[in-house]
């Protein structure tokens, strides 16, 4: 039998060809093909969940990264402290953080002008909107691209008060995201009107004011709900630049602002042309920011009794009725200013000082507190309240002197006493007391109320003594008094013996 045998095949030079492998083709070559294929659609499935497992890592600590929005109310916002008069028509004083003002209002007491120039000028999707402007980010992402850097915000009236209320004013996309963010999950939690109300309490109005009613007060001295269009017009067109339209600072530049917030709400149709013509042609006053006081003095022992009852006077929003008398108290400063100036000749060097306190005998309520002649003032009391300040009585000792005197029947009004000698000595078992009268001099004899209407010290000291110190204070204590004794090392104690420190 006979086999086929292959041809042997060669070429010339007696060379074998080389054979041509087809990969394609071949059963071995396109499984390697499939391997290398399988290993890189590996390799892309693997990176994808890598990135995909990382997106959602960084997702979920960029959400947990987030503050809680839950809870927001104006009403909780730090606010001025407002103190009126007893009759609620004085106000006495707008006690700010450091200077600055808020009062929280609710929106209906906004007059609904000032709400519809605001979105206007802001916002004007602002009620159909999610919280945010989605062409108006493509724009600011294009003109930021096209600088290199962040230069439009396009934020709407919900990103603001992201912004305010949870976030730092860096210009990053990093805050940018957060912004966005917040400001949807605001859209979803709270409604429109409860959004605007926050954002009106929130704002930063220049002149020390925070707040659509702390910025009334401050520029026009008016309530928010009385606000008239072009007063609203300028209030609206601030936050954005507080400082640069600042009415009260560039009163030219706040009226250029003005005529743009009346614009935009002539375009939609919220007000008509004549009337945008007849608010520009308004004439309006301006005043500038007021942190003093009436009755200083008062206002600064108000602020302590809030502070011990629990209140953060300047920081928590609190409206208190206090029980002063405004027309007593005005004319109680113009007799303590006439006081001093009558006896300035006696002025050692602005120490002398004089000061007030009326109160109602029937409630104890407080009518009248002047703590000084001029609280201002770097001599004769100035800020110190010597009305309240614990310090020795003085000549305000001896009414109730001469009063314990005349009770236990030791004397009368026209009973003479010595005023002699000069000094007056006085020993007891701590120390040795000299007492003069304010002249250095002596006045002979005569009549107890002489010595009392000249408030001659060496009298006084005479009577105490007749009676002792003790029946001074018995009497003082009937009166409603209670002294507080200090011992001869300075130490006050209440509960001290009052016969061992002598006549005061």
């Amino acid at each position: 039998m006979s086999r086929n045998v292959p041809e042997k095949i060669t070429t010339k030079g007696g060379h074998k060809p080389r054979a041509r492998i087809h990969a394609g083709w071949s059963p071995i070559g396109q499984h390697h093909r499939r391997v290398a294929v399988l290993r890189a659609l590996g390799a892309v499935v693997a990176v994808l969940l890598v990135l995909g497992f990382a997106a959602d890592a960084y997702a979920q600590s960029f959400f947990d990264s987030l503050p809680s929005i839950r809870g927001l109310d104006s009403s909780t916002f730090e606010g001025d402290t407002v103190l009126t008069d007893r009759g609620g028509g004085t106000l006495l004083a707008r006690i700010g953080n450091e200077g600055n003002h808020r009062q929280a209002v609710r929106l209906k007491d906004i007059n609904q002008i000032m709400i519809t120039a605001t979105v206007d000028i802001e916002d004007k999707g602002f009620y159909t909107n999610p919280g945010f402007d989605s062409m108006a980010i493509l724009r600011a992402i294009y003109d930021d691209l096209r600088t290199g850097h962040i230069v439009s915000g396009a934020s709407t009236i919900t990103q603001q008060l992201a912004k305010q209320q949870f976030l730092t004013p860096d210009q990053t996309y990093s805050r940018k995201l957060k912004e966005l963010a917040l400001a949807y999950e605001l859209s979803q939690t709270y409604s429109k009107d409860q959004i605007m109300e926050l954002y009106l309490n929130k704002s930063f109005y220049g002149s020390q004011s925070y707040g659509i009613e702390a910025a009334a007060q401050s520029y026009f001295h008016t309530s928010a709900a009385k606000l008239d269009l072009a007063q609203a017009a300028v209030l609206a067109g601030l936050p954005q630049a507080p400082t640069q339209w600042n009415p009260v600072l560039h009163p030219d530049a706040a009226k250029v602002r003005q005529a743009q917030v009346l614009q935009a709400m002539a375009r939609n149709g919220d007000i008509s042309v004549d009337a945008m013509n007849a608010a520009l042609t308004e004439k309006l006053t301006y005043y500038a920011p007021i942190n003093t006081f009436l009755a200083p003095h008062f206002v600064d022992y108000v602020q302590d009794e809030l502070r011990q009852l629990g209140f953060q006077p300047g920081l928590q929003q609190l409206n208190v009725r206090t029980t002063l008398n405004w027309n007593l108290q005005s004319a109680g400063e113009s007799i303590v200013r006439s006081n001093l100036a009558a006896n300035l000749y006696r002025d050692r060097g602005g120490l002398l000082s004089s000061a007030m306190v009326a109160e109602d005998p029937r409630t104890g309520d407080i009518l009248v507190m002047v703590g000084s002649p001029d609280y201002n003032a770097h001599v004769n009391g100035g800020e110190i309240n010597l009305a309240t300040t614990p310090r020795n009585m003085g000549s305000s000792m001896k009414p109730y002197t001469y009063g314990a005197v005349i009770n236990a029947r030791v004397a009368t009004v026209d009973t003479p006493i010595y005023d002699g000698p000069s000094p007056l000595i006085y020993k007891d078992a701590y120390s040795t007391t000299k007492f003069f009268n304010y002249d250095g001099k002596s006045h002979g004899v005569l009549p107890l109320k002489k010595a009392f209407a000249n408030s001659l010290n060496i009298c006084a000291v005479k009577a105490e003594l007749s009676i002792g110190v003790p029946s001074v204070l018995a009497w003082m204590r009937n009166l409603g008094m209670q002294p507080v004794y200090t011992s001869p090392n300075g130490v006050k104690d209440p509960n001290a013996a009052p016969d061992v420190y002598g006549p005061s």
